[in-house]
């Protein structure tokens, strides 16, 4: 168990700290948003409470499936309610302020649209986070991607799945000219489909420019499309990480699989596809640590009076520290540490302990008073120490959604 200075902490933190740093004006309001007009609802669809958010505040969504195509373009929290599954259409962030913060957790897209994507982060001076959600494109529309970043300060994943169409030509996830930060993702580029010609598979990621950082993720390009009778060609597969632009990205790598897709195949003996590449590097520079990743999840969100549990997963007789903010940070590297911290300073930190043999170790946190605020967020990253190693980390983040009782 975490001591109690720690278990206390969660209360006076999210009151003292992180609302006595929140720039917007409405940021205690939660807004219920339930389909079902269940008790307690504020709104029956996610856009009205978005626009009735519009200075900032939580929105909590209860399970549905919302047929609604989402627009962000100010802070903003969105969370799914805990063990609710919500769908929307669509979700774009869009434009937003150098002070706002947005942060979507729980959240699954169902489509995109012909030339469009699922997921849209665009021109935003302040940060993004998501965490727990999929992000899947329309699998009957042309050239619908997954998820789109481009010419944005700050966007963090978390634990998210992006998965691509088949038979499409585009990447799961596309980043241009952007700071970009991956943890613990699995992310699955589009198979290549058949026509004239075995089309290729699409990249798991293509990054044009900025700067991206993976951390304990799987990617996958997508297979080549299988070449048709009469001896036209099979599909070349996609790259896990396809780096490209001018001027070239910065990718740092950090303990994550990636892989090419697979050729498609012929029947006949004509022209094969070419596997994808694990790594395409065709502009930039990459860096590989080689170091092992590390990873912590906070159940969210939380109501006062209960128990959230941190699970902090790394190498046994790891030495953990949790540390606390109360808003989003750029991603920034210590020296001598491994991987970036996506928090902003100063933060609070505390002595966890060790991790067990099993390199997993779960701890409860009491969630005390929020005050007189209906709701807040909390942003948690752990740092690690391996003893062996004599290195220093950080982990994935994690952030905590503070609601009051009565919600």
């Amino acid at each position: 168990m975490l001591n109690s200075r720690i278990e206390r902490l969660i209360g006076c933190f999210a009151t003292a700290c992180l609302l006595g740093a929140t720039a917007t004006a409405g940021a205690g309001d939660v807004f219920v948003v339930d389909q079902a007009n269940g008790p307690g609802t504020d709104h029956l669809t996610i856009g009205s409470a978005l626009s009735a958010a519009s200075g900032g505040g939580t929105i909590l969504v209860r399970a549905g499936d919302y047929d609604e195509r989402l627009l962000i373009q100010t802070g903003v929290s969105l969370v799914a309610e805990v063990g609710a599954t919500v769908v929307v259409d669509a979700l774009a962030v869009l434009n937003t302020g150098a002070q706002d913060e947005v942060i979507v957790r729980g959240i699954r897209t169902s489509e995109g649209g012909v030339l469009t994507v699922s997921l849209r982060v665009f021109g935003c001076a302040g940060t993004v986070w998501f965490e727990d959600c999929v992000i899947p494109a329309d699998h009957s529309q042309v050239l619908s991607g997954g998820g789109y970043v481009q010419n944005s300060t700050s966007v963090v994943f978390t634990r998210c799945d992006f998965q691509a169409p088949t038979d499409d030509l585009v990447a799961a996830l596309e980043v241009v000219d952007s700071t970009v930060h991956v943890f613990d993702c699995t992310i699955t580029g589009a198979k290549g489909s058949t026509g004239l010609f075995g089309f290729p598979g699409g990249d798991a990621i293509e990054v044009r420019g900025g700067f991206l950082h993976v951390s304990g993720s799987t990617l996958h390009g997508g297979d080549g499309g299988d070449g048709p009778l009469l001896c036209a060609a099979a599909g070349d597969g996609g790259h896990g990480i396809h780096m490209a632009g001018t001027p070239g990205p910065v990718v740092v790598l950090v303990d994550s699989l990636t892989e090419g897709g697979e050729a498609g195949a012929q029947s006949n003996p004509c022209d094969k596809g070419i596997p994808g590449s694990a790594l395409q590097v065709d502009a930039g520079t990459l860096t590989e640590l080689l170091v092992d990743a590390r990873s912590l999840e906070l159940s969210s969100p939380a109501r006062a009076g209960q128990i959230a549990t941190a699970t902090f997963t790394g190498n046994p007789g790891d030495f953990v520290w949790v540390n606390f903010s109360g808003t989003q940070g750029t991603g920034f590297a210590l020296p001598s540490f491994a991987g970036y911290l996506v928090l902003s300073l100063p933060v609070k930190s505390f002595f966890v302990g060790a991790l067990p043999a099993s390199g997993q170790r779960v701890e409860n946190l009491f969630i005390g008073g929020i005050g007189s605020v209906q709701g807040a967020t909390a942003y948690v990253q752990a740092t690690w120490f391996d003893i062996n190693a004599m290195q220093f980390g950080f982990t994935a983040p994690s952030a905590i959604t503070l609601l009051d009782p009565s919600l």
